[in-house]
């Protein structure tokens, strides 16, 4: 099948940041070759975010304190972002957690300086090395208790 617009050659397996050059011939029935066409390059950069988290979890742990938890990402995953605030689907708060400060399997922190009384609002999202950000994690919400 001869590639085209409608149906292309795909060249996967390429490294983001490295510039590569190409450049095409025809060939004929007669089995003649034309010369190389223009010699084109192309940089692939990753756009693609990672999977967004799963099995989130948020609970009190202690006067003021709540611990948030996930299944860290085992993707090209770096960074993820705690947001968290008391207004539904609008963060305050945002921390930053490295991937390398979690276990193989999951990643936890917690929250301190949370108010009494106050019901918080967390969600939290995936980064990979060109800052590419997964969709949040759907929120929790949890009530910090004066206990």
């Amino acid at each position: 099948t001869v590639p085209s617009a409608a149906n292309p050659q795909i060249i996967d397996k390429l490294t983001n940041g490295l510039k590569y050059y190409f450049a095409v011939t025809a060939k004929y029935k007669s089995g003649a070759e034309s010369a190389y066409s223009k010699e084109v390059s192309f940089t692939p950069t990753d756009t693609l975010a990672p999977v967004k988290p799963g099995n989130f979890y948020v609970a009190q742990s202690a006067i003021s304190t709540a611990v948030v938890s996930w299944a860290a990402n085992k993707d090209d995953t770096v960074s993820y972002k705690i947001y968290y605030g008391a207004s539904r689907n609008a963060p305050g708060v945002v921390v930053n957690v490295a991937k390398n400060k979690c276990s193989t399997t999951v990643c936890a922190i917690i929250i301190g300086n949370l108010n009494a009384g106050t019901t918080y609002f967390f969600s939290v999202t995936a980064l990979d090395g060109k800052l590419n950000e997964s969709e949040k994690i759907d929120e929790k919400a949890v009530l910090i208790s004066a206990r």
